[in-house]
């Protein structure tokens, strides 16, 4: 095997290991947001998904990046991305 051939297998081997990670961070964090999002249906809020909410929505975006970008209020801060992009969709 040339030095090349090593050189490129061990890119290779990085850029899997770095795709089974983002994979897992992506999960992970999908899965904090449905926990989230099914904790807060069990409350009571619905309407996720009408189109008329949107301004609601997008306001309560504004309000929880007004509280900062730390722990569990980055997961507000992305299932209130998520339902604004539905709406858009």
């Amino acid at each position: 095997m040339t030095e090349q051939e090593i050189t490129e297998g061990s890119e290779i081997c990085r850029t899997i290991l770095d795709k089974g990670r983002l994979a897992r961070a992506g999960a992970e964090f999908h899965d904090a947001m449905l926990r989230k999002l099914i904790q807060k249906m069990f409350e009571g809020h619905t309407g996720w998904n009408k189109k008329e909410n949107y301004h609601v929505i997008k306001a309560n975006l504004i309000e929880h990046f007004g509280r900062g970008l730390e722990g569990d209020n980055l997961v507000d801060i992305a299932n209130f991305c998520m339902m604004l992009w539905r709406l858009g969709r």
